[in-house]
């Protein structure tokens, strides 16, 4: 249940920096 609890958390918390790491990679090829 902690296992769900923290998937739940972390998918709506971490969405954001995981996504912006992955967005700044695929900007500066974009960008570039």
């Amino acid at each position: 249940a902690r296992g769900r609890s923290e998937a739940v958390p972390q998918y709506y918390g971490p969405p954001a920096p995981p996504f912006q790491a992955q967005s700044p990679v695929h900007d500066k090829p974009q960008q570039v």
